[in-house]
């Protein structure tokens, strides 16, 4: 063996170091994941918190054309908000097309869905959105364009 690793040009005591190295890595891989796994993530509102108002231009759904608070509007009926910055239009599809299942499967509890698009190319946002529903039937799904720099966004 230690023939062989002098014939790559490896020396006995840098494959000792190597060991140590990779040992090393693994001690303190083992003592951070634990540490890092108890962390709680915080995103969204807490239990009892309020949305704070805001008003997007919405390009379909029930607040068609109007800018309008959508949490204000529809109060406490059960509904979500997803919001989307730079994403891929065939993502924002999938996510209505979800969304418009979720609100016919829940007519019963009044259920409201909402895509907020954040963007600065409203025009070109608009004509996305209008494809989107063309091409999903996601008429009751309340897709909404607001600026980047809106006060809700920043």
């Amino acid at each position: 063996m230690v023939l062989h690793l002098l014939r790559e040009g490896s020396t006995l005591s840098g494959d000792i170091n190597m060991k140590k190295t990779v040992f090393g890595s693994l001690v303190a891989l083992a003592l951070v994941v634990p540490a890092v796994a108890g962390l709680k993530v915080a995103s969204g509102l807490n239990p009892g918190e309020n949305v704070t108002p805001f008003h997007p231009t919405h390009v379909s759904g029930p607040l068609a054309g109007k800018k309008a608070c959508f949490p204000c509007t529809f109060q406490n009926r059960p509904q979500v908000q997803v919001w989307v910055n730079g994403d891929d239009a065939k993502n924002v599809t999938a996510i209505a097309t979800e969304l418009q299942k979720q609100i016919d499967a829940n007519k019963k509890s009044e259920f409201k869905a909402m895509v907020v698009w954040v963007t600065n190319d409203e025009a070109a946002a608009t004509d996305t959105i209008k494809n989107l529903v063309a091409k999903t039937g996601a008429k009751d799904v309340a897709l909404s364009i607001l600026p980047k720099n809106d006060e809700a966004v920043t």
